[in-house]
């Protein structure tokens, strides 16, 4: 990692990181986000609204990772040394959990579906569809010029859009791999790419963090009035409010004086095995389906603060587990 990387920025990386496992501990926990009525307590719709609102922070967190790359990305090559580290960080994961899983019958629950290209679609969508950028955004900086650049981007937001409008009954079109995995992402890393060119319209950090906080409290007011299709309809990946969220919090981010901090960039380091260990079917059940369950807490008067202490308890033990990694891997190959 280059000394001189600025440790803001990865910074934003680990709150990025935080906001994807917060955002699973709610989708994927039992938390009952679908309850409603007048004879709610305070303390239940509050919570209810607020879950609600979580369930899209896994969103904000994988924008962010989409638009840093897109605005700091430089040159019009493959980065072919980056897209060996991740696919081999990938498949060490794809295939640790399952060999653990029969060395030590009981400690992971069976994965009965266990295979990589379900793995490589669902839990591990975000790597793909960095792997796909990693492949496919080099190779329109080398053949687009601005203007081709400046349409797509708007082009693939309008597309996004319209899709987004169209979804009038409850189910995502964020939920279509060829949105997922391609379109969302590469309009993400352009948009990334748009701030930059823009820099003279980047907002102050106070306006850019206010406008953050308006955008999620927007999306708390619509939570808390609206039903289940209205939080799955806010809550998908290409949702408005969704994308504002992260392209101010990056905004924010930006306009804070750089610093180097060797601890914050090797925290940020782990990211990647952080999110690969979390969301790997095997923990996934033994985090969601044992550990955290929380079909019963719609009315703990703690519960948001209990999410935020088991995303930083979830960071920090795997953030453990690949911090091992890493260094068995220097030793066996050196750095």
């Amino acid at each position: 990692m280059p000394k001189d990387r600025n440790s803001v920025i990865e910074l934003l990386r680990i709150l990025a990181m935080l906001l994807i496992i917060a955002g699973h501990d709610v989708m994927a926990s039992g938390l009952p986000l679908s309850v409603g009525g007048e004879d709610l307590s305070l303390v239940e719709k509050v919570n209810l609204a607020l879950g609600r609102t979580l369930f899209s922070a896994g969103h904000w967190g994988a924008i962010t990772f989409f638009l840093i790359t897109g605005y700091f990305w430089r040159g019009d090559s493959v980065r072919w040394k980056a897209v060996g580290h991740i696919m081999l960080v990938t498949a060490f994961y794809l295939a640790i959990f399952p060999l653990l899983a029969f060395l030590l019958p009981g400690l992971l629950p069976e994965q009965a579906a266990y295979y990589p290209p379900f793995v490589l679609i669902y839990p591990y969508w975000f790597v793909t569809a960095y792997l796909l950028m990693m492949l496919v955004y080099p190779l329109l900086m080398r053949r687009g010029g601005e203007r081709f650049l400046s349409c797509l981007t708007w082009g693939l937001g309008a597309v996004l859009l319209l899709l987004w409008a169209l979804d009038l009954s409850g189910r995502s079109y964020a939920a279509f791999p060829p949105v997922y995995l391609i379109l969302a992402p590469l309009f993400f890393l352009l948009l990334g790419r748009k701030l930059r060119e823009s820099s003279a319209l980047t907002p102050s950090l106070g306006a850019g963090l206010a406008w953050a906080v308006l955008s999620f409290l927007a999306m708390v007011a619509m939570n808390a009035i609206g039903g289940e299709s209205v939080y799955r309809k806010i809550g998908t990946l290409i949702s408005p409010l969704n994308i504002l969220l992260p392209t101010f919090l990056l905004l924010s981010f930006l306009r804070l004086p750089a610093f180097h901090a060797a601890v914050i960039n090797k925290v940020a380091a782990l990211c990647l095995g952080i999110y690969l260990i979390h969301v790997n079917p095997y923990v996934n059940g033994l985090l969601w389906g044992n550990l955290f369950v929380k079909a019963g807490l719609a009315g703990a008067p703690v519960l948001f603060f209990r999410l935020l202490g088991e995303a930083m308890l979830i960071f920090v033990t795997c953030g453990i587990l690949e911090g091992i990694r890493q260094r068995c891997m220097e030793k066996i190959y050196g750095n």
